[in-house]
């Protein structure tokens, strides 16, 4: 388990002026690139939704790039713990506008979506939620070459917002802020992925580990 100390370490050597890698700078959305879908307390490994192999309990990454801003995913059918993944009717990047690719765009602009409106979904919930992107390597792969496949994770809006949890787990926005208010970089340290219990089987808490390795 991590401990805080951790953070108020020196950076390594190495890493003191290691730059952005070029890993670091691939994109999270690619055509083709595989996934790791987070379902029933599995971290799931997909390629083209088929599933390749499977991780019970936590799953220890770098994470090493994401979508620049918090986007927005619509689904016309009501979501459910069994449902399998599928392509979102309509979706937005930046969480300004449908993106070009969205099946069926729900309106012109976000902001003035009649998704976005409390009461559209569930109870008093939006239909149209948050949602961002990231980019991994798993940390075998990492620690062996700075290098390995990367994944690609979609995060609901439960895994990106909400208060913090003991043992230091944090929902995604707030561990970027933590990391960064502490001087430390998200793809210099490697996270361990954890269900949130408290939730649902679905969202994610990340927790600082150790950071990387020179090789």
């Amino acid at each position: 388990m991590s401990e805080l100390t951790l953070l108020n370490q020196d950076l390594p050597d190495f890493l003191q002026t290691a730059g952005v890698s070029e890993l670091t700078k691939q994109l999270a959305g690619r055509t083709g690139v595989k996934r790791i879908v987070p379902k029933n307390g599995i971290f799931r490994k997909t390629v083209g939704g088929e599933e390749m192999g499977k991780v019970k309990g936590n799953l220890d990454v770098v994470v090493v790039n994401a979508s620049p801003k918090v986007g927005r995913i619509f689904y016309a059918k009501q979501w459910t713990p069994d449902s399998e993944p599928s392509a979102p009717d309509c979706f937005s990047n930046d969480g300004q506008a449908p993106d070009a690719r969205s099946v069926s765009p729900q309106a012109s602009r976000c902001d003035s979506c009649q998704q976005n409106i409390k009461g559209s979904g569930v109870g008093n919930s939006k239909a149209c939620r948050y949602s961002r992107r990231l980019a991994m390597v798993l940390v075998e792969d990492f620690d062996t070459s700075l290098q390995g496949e990367v994944y690609q994770m979609n995060l609901a809006s439960k895994s990106l917002f909400g208060d913090a949890k003991g043992d230091n787990q944090f929902t995604f926005e707030d561990y970027t802020k933590y990391l960064a208010n502490n001087g430390k970089s998200l793809d210099y340290v490697v996270t361990q992925l954890s269900f949130n219990e408290d939730n649902d089987n679905q969202s994610i808490l990340f927790t600082p580990v150790r950071f990387i390795t020179d090789r």
